[in-house]
């Protein structure tokens, strides 16, 4: 454990600092055994072998945001100014300390990306889920101290979930998971009251592609969870500035959707790569291909639940100028990964076909390797190969239109007879181009090769 501290003590430093701020001065020797436990889990849920995208240098961008230059730029967006321009600048340490543990917390639980949580973090929420395959369920009655249901309560309360629900993979269950996570650990740490219930706050505002009216939902029930805490409660002020923050970690969780298409480019492929279990082979390449391609269609459109729900605004914060430009560049970059990824999807389609015309048995699961006889993967990404950059660069916008067509798509070449009748029907320059890529021997060839 502290050698893996000693390793980024840095981050351990800042998250030791703002862990000690937000607890009594008498309390905080009492704190680093159970601040150096959760910190040591926190790491090594970023440094699960499937994350691509959700590391600790994600954990690490979010948690660093509300004080870094990168929110200080052209936008005029960064969260010191949107508390001066609400006068709750006093506010401003003890939101940016909640926000540290925040980022730092909120995609240690990522169950469907894991396939298991992370034991030291099972641990902790056993009492609270009831695990079947891969589905979570909240317990409807845990038996649990009186301190401990108090902060279950106040979670149910911000997530807007009831005791006994299923947690829905893709709606909210790895933040609401995280953030009981990070509560539970705060509470062994020693923290204000008011200092947990602002983080769960925080970590429910990074649930993703939601409309906008959430925002206005999450304010009233950070209101209803902070009735409980009475004195020791957040302040009317303390509420505004907890959701102004929620709102500024939101947008910059997603930050990559506003950034330039190389950046948002790369981020895509490291989802991608957490999405699927391989990318390197035909089938493998167009079910996340396809599943990327129809996400950035939803999101990447001016329809309700589209574009408008990937940033957030609250009291004009961010100003709505600023909004309009950021959603102008999401719209950009996904239009036009969506496009890539369709053009990546019906090429991988086009693949698997020529494996099969080239005998081999499983041509939609043969990885690349055994199909080109140059499998190197493209730069800077080093997601696809080269070779399949090359190949989806000579279709046309008609072969592509027809590859994913819906005859198509429910008939991805899985027998030889499937393949050999794709390829009878695409432009004969096209199938050239493609059968000459591929270096396996064909059936004749193999044959006389036995024979021989």
């Amino acid at each position: 454990m502290d050698a893996q501290l000693d390793m980024y003590a840095e981050d351990w430093h800042h998250f030791l600092v703002a862990s000690e701020s937000l607890t009594e001065p008498g309390l905080r020797e009492m704190q680093p055994p159970a601040l150096r436990a959760d910190f040591s889990a926190i790491l090594a849920s970023g440094s699960q072998p499937r994350r691509h995208y959700h590391t600790i240098d994600h954990y690490r961008d979010v948690a660093t945001a509300p004080t870094s230059l990168d929110e200080m730029g052209v936008h005029c967006s960064n969260l010191q100014e949107a508390l001066h321009t609400h006068k709750l600048m006093a506010q401003y340490p003890f939101i940016t300390q909640v926000m540290t543990r925040a980022g730092w917390h909120h995609d240690v639980v990522y169950a469907h990306i894991d396939e298991t949580i992370l034991p030291a973090v099972a641990e902790m929420l056993a009492p609270f889920i009831e695990v079947a395959e891969s589905t979570f369920r909240l317990r409807a009655d845990p038996a649990l101290p009186e301190e401990v249901q108090a902060i279950y309560q106040q979670a149910l309360t911000i997530f807007g979930l009831s005791a006994g629900q299923v947690l829905d993979p893709f709606g909210g269950q790895n933040e609401f998971l995280s953030a009981l996570y990070g509560a539970l650990q705060g509470q062994r740490a020693r923290l204000w009251p008011k200092a947990i219930l602002a983080e769960m706050a925080m970590i429910e505002a990074t649930i993703p592609f939601r409309l906008p009216v959430r925002v206005g939902q999450l304010r009233q029930r950070v209101i209803e969870a902070n009735a409980s805490l009475g004195i020791d409660g957040l302040s009317d002020e303390e509420i505004e500035a907890v959701i102004l923050g929620a709102v500024f970690m939101a947008n910059h969780d997603v930050i990559g959707f506003r950034k330039p298409f190389e950046q948002f480019n790369r981020g895509s492929h490291q989802l991608l790569m957490e999405g699927a279990p391989t990318l390197q082979t035909p089938e493998g390449m167009f079910h996340a291909c396809s599943r990327l391609a129809h996400f950035l269609a939803r999101v990447g459109t001016q329809e309700e639940g589209g574009i408008a729900s990937v940033f957030h605004s609250y009291r004009g914060f961010p100003a709505q100028e600023t909004r309009d430009q950021w959603d102008r560049i999401a719209q950009i970059n996904c239009e036009v990964q969506r496009d890539r990824m369709r053009s990546y999807a019906a090429t991988a389609i086009l693949v698997a076909a020529g494996a099969f015309h080239h005998g081999h048995a499983e041509g939609a699961v043969v990885p690349f390797a055994e199909l080109f006889a140059d499998a190197t993967l493209e730069p800077p990404d080093h997601v696809f190969p080269r070779v399949m950059h090359d190949m989806r660069l000579m279709l046309e916008k008609s072969d592509i239109e027809w590859l994913l067509g819906e005859d198509t798509v429910s008939n991805f070449p899985r027998t030889p007879a499937a393949a050999e009748h794709l390829l009878a029907s695409i432009r004969p320059a096209l199938r050239e181009a493609l059968l000459a890529r591929l270096t396996m021997p064909s059936v004749s060839s193999r044959n006389q090769q036995g024979a021989a």
